[in-house]
């Protein structure tokens, strides 16, 4: 990464700018905050949301997977030839 560290200001000015993002400001979940959520559009949400969350664990196991892959086949050897 080429870029500099943001000053202090800069970078609290950008990552409250990332609050306007929160998933909790989607208008369906403001429906579903609200309780004016159907039956159908409730279940179709916990199915999802379970979905996701039994997800998560299988996306790290294969993250951390390829980075040992990638940590062993590439960046060791590189670095044993540059100490050479």
């Amino acid at each position: 990464m080429t870029d500099a560290p943001l000053a202090p200001d800069e970078f609290i000015s950008r990552l409250r700018a990332q609050g306007g993002r929160y998933h909790n400001l989607h208008p369906f979940h403001r429906r579903m905050d609200a309780g004016e959520l159907d039956r159908d559009e409730l279940q179709r949400w916990v199915t999802n949301r379970f979905y996701y969350q039994k997800c998560i664990p299988l996306k790290d196991a294969a993250i951390m997977a390829s980075t040992t892959v990638l940590v062993t086949v590439l960046i060791v050897p590189w670095i044993s030839g540059v100490r050479s």
